[in-house]
């Protein structure tokens, strides 16, 4: 080959070449460098399932706790039983805030055992700072409003730290009336579920946020989960990917510094049962994947 040819395949060797880097670069996203507020702490490994009996044991939640120290201040959990209400003690070591949860559906007799373990974990350690009764119950239909305001009555009379429920942002707006019954309002806002663009979900997060904060201004307003999930099915224009959960979590997390929100990401490590619940995508909202290795 002449030397005129073998420069010409050269030249389109790295244009191809320069082409293909280009389609797989990397997302742009500002860089964030501080400690994450908190996060949803589920210390289910690889093969575990709650709904099988298979749960995580006290050496294996002590060993996700310490691979969490130094990137977040704070985990949030959402159950007290099953050795979960360890967590605020395995947790002081390595200098964690604790928002224990307390699991509410329409087991009443293990809802008992729930708001037991979840008030002597409060009681017996420090570093909890808040508790937060049921999850998204309401949504669910697993309980009537009364029948939360009953349990978070029941739950402030016994325990120093501000309590309240968690639920969609959505849910709040519409029960007022619960927002009379708690500290402080847990909201969950997930643009993905809503079917909106990672780019523009941070915007979205922030306006629920406002929305919230006008119609209850004496309360403080947590985002008990806020998250983007990297792998799953596309709903409308929001597609699951490591670089949408990316480039969301890094713009949300300098939002949030700038805003001064209290926060908890969805979610600490991927969680490979919830599948079975959600679809493909419940798997995949940690900042871990489900062998611990960070994304």
């Amino acid at each position: 080959m002449s030397r005129t040819g073998l420069a010409a395949l050269l030249l389109v060797t790295l244009a191809n070449f320069a082409a293909w880097a280009w389609l797989g670069r990397p997302v742009a996203a500002p860089d964030f460098g501080g400690t994450i507020r908190g996060v949803s702490f589920s210390p289910y490994q690889r093969d575990d399932d709650p709904g099988a009996g298979r749960h995580p044991s006290p050496a294996e939640i002590d060993r996700d706790l310490r691979l969490l120290h130094g990137v977040t201040g704070g985990v949030r959990t959402y159950s007290a039983l099953d050795d979960l209400d360890l967590v605020p003690y395995l947790a002081r070591p390595y200098g964690l805030r604790v928002a224990v949860g307390a699991w509410l559906d329409r087991r009443y007799e293990r809802n008992e055992e729930e708001i037991r373990h979840a008030v002597v974990a409060a009681r017996n350690n420090h570093n909890v700072e808040r508790v937060i009764v049921g999850n998204e119950a309401i949504l669910r239909g697993d309980l009537t409003v009364d029948e939360m305001i009953s349990y978070l009555r029941r739950v402030r009379a016994q325990v120093t730290v501000p309590v309240s429920t968690a639920e969609p942002w959505h849910v709040w707006l519409a029960h007022p009336e619960l927002a009379r019954e708690v500290d402080f309002i847990a909201i969950h806002v997930l643009p993905y579920w809503e079917k909106v663009p990672a780019e523009q979900a941070v915007e979205y997060v922030l306006d629920r946020y406002r929305r919230v904060q006008a119609a209850f201004p004496d309360k403080k307003i947590v985002l008990s989960e806020v998250g983007w999930p990297s792998d799953g099915r596309t709903r409308g224009d929001a597609k699951a990917s490591a670089a949408a959960e990316g480039t969301f979590l890094r713009a949300f997390l300098n939002a949030a510094a700038q805003n001064h929100l209290d926060y908890y990401v969805m979610e600490a490590f991927d969680q490979p049962w919830k599948a079975d619940l959600e679809g493909t995508v419940g798997a995949y909202w940690g900042l871990f994947d489900a062998a611990r290795e960070p994304k």
